[in-house]
């Protein structure tokens, strides 16, 4: 029989950390060098802040210009999935790969999925497929789709189809109209 007191003197390695509450989190962006796998950079993101998808996006403003794009939430429970704050972070890097804030967009529902798209931005939030276009202080909504059964977790885009996969494991193809969406988003 050991004492307590013994247990309590355990490395971390053997027993483990702390668990932290519901709505608690710890998350950071690190980039990797793939050739020596070393970190690069490392950016730590804010207490309670959770990094979800991220995706590299050639936005049609910034020429030749690579953009980190980042979905995340604040105090997010998983069950019911629910976050008082959702955010899509936007980073220009250089070559050394320094990640430079642009701006941090909004959101009204937790980011699941990004992807590049035409140059622009595919992001499934919730149960909604939005497009967004690079703007001055924020990511401007471009044209949007309700109504989605399940929260979209896998996309891929080929000319003007997007493929989508979402948690019930269901395959969704929508078709882009450029011209329809540019009528609806000049009313």
């Amino acid at each position: 029989v050991k004492d307590e007191d013994d247990e309590e003197d355990l490395p971390e390695a053997q027993v483990g950390t702390f668990k932290a509450g519901e709505g608690k989190w710890g998350s950071c962006v690190r980039i990797i060098n793939p050739s020596n796998l070393t970190a690069v950079f490392k950016l730590d993101l804010d207490i309670d802040e959770a990094a979800l998808c991220l995706t590299v996006c050639y936005f049609s403003q910034l020429a030749n210009q690579p953009c980190l794009v980042v979905g995340t939430v604040y105090n997010m429970t998983l069950y019911p999935r629910h976050a008082p704050k959702a955010t899509i972070k936007t980073y220009m890097y250089d070559e050394r790969y320094h990640l430079q804030l642009i701006h941090s967009t909004p959101l009204d529902d937790v980011p699941l999925c990004l992807f590049p798209f035409e140059g622009r931005l595919l992001v499934a939030a919730g149960r909604t497929l939005r497009i967004y276009e690079l703007g001055k202080r924020k990511l401007l909504r471009k044209c949007e789709y309700r109504g989605i059964p399940e929260g979209i977790m896998w996309m891929h885009a080929t000319g003007d189809r997007i493929f989508c996969g979402d948690l019930r494991e269901s395959l969704h193809v929508f078709k882009y109209r450029k011209a329809r969406s540019e009528e609806h988003t000049s009313e």
